[in-house]
């Protein structure tokens, strides 16, 4: 079974520290080329609820849709 994280809003001034960045739309374009051997976690935004893909050893993420910012640590 998979490790959960739980996952806040970023209070904080800027991004957060550590390993994040933008996810990805879960349904990718059509003619966009897969890469291979990447693990991937699946997260649910707080603000818009849209479903996104980071990296699975990420600390924090900001929403590809409506630009949430969301994190494990506390600000």
């Amino acid at each position: 079974m998979a490790d959960e994280k739980t996952w806040k809003k970023w209070q904080g001034q800027g991004v957060p520290p550590g390993k994040g960045g933008m996810s990805k739309s879960d349904n990718p374009e059509a003619d966009e080329v897969e890469g291979r051997g990447r693990t991937m976690a699946m997260v649910t935004c707080f603000l818009c609820g849209a479903t996104g893909a980071i990296d699975h050893d990420a600390q924090w993420y900001t929403c590809w849709k409506c630009g949430g910012t969301a994190t494990t640590m506390v600000s």
